[in-house]
């Protein structure tokens, strides 16, 4: 008599709890934006990288100020690449997780930190070009105004609650 008898209830998965719902909800729409967004990049990238050099070359004629976004897009394909992958492994995670799978729970704190990690990275990186575009003369001379702006926003720290850095 091993047969199951329509009496027994069937076996139950516990109740899942509900800041797992939370965080597995949060990273799987968030993971999903970042794969898309990044997904779309790199397809746009593709399609117009025969053309950056004239249109990156046009746009310092133009505005010479702006030649500081170049380190950007030297390794644009390469960071949106990782983008992707990162994107997806941390969907299919997230997916996991909402099922309480024990290995996806240190699969998404292994990728809370490699994304804390790449944060801090990219601010340093950014850091370092607004730094050197603040020494070149024709980045200073392009953006005057910019300047007073920022200038303003850091002595008024009244505003920096309302957007004072905008």
């Amino acid at each position: 008599m091993d047969a199951v008898s329509p009496s027994d209830p069937e076996p139950r998965e516990p109740a899942r709890p509900r800041v797992v719902t939370v965080i597995g909800r949060t990273w799987l729409v968030a993971a999903t934006l970042l794969f898309l967004t990044a997904l779309v990049d790199v397809i746009v990238w593709i399609v117009l990288k025969p053309a950056m050099p004239t249109i990156l070359g046009y746009a310092a004629q133009k505005a010479p100020g702006m030649r500081f976004l170049a380190p950007y897009f030297e390794h644009y394909t390469l960071v949106k690449t990782i983008e992707v992958f990162f994107g997806a492994a941390a969907a299919v995670s997230a997916f996991y997780f909402l099922r309480m799978r024990a290995w996806a729970r240190a699969a998404l704190e292994a990728a809370s930190w490699f994304y804390l990690v790449y944060l801090v990275a990219f601010f340093c990186f950014s850091y370092t070009i607004v730094r050197q575009a603040a020494r070149d003369p024709a980045t200073v001379a392009a953006h005057t105004s910019a300047q007073r702006t920022v200038r303003a926003s850091i002595r008024t720290p009244s505003v920096w609650p309302l957007g004072g850095f905008q």
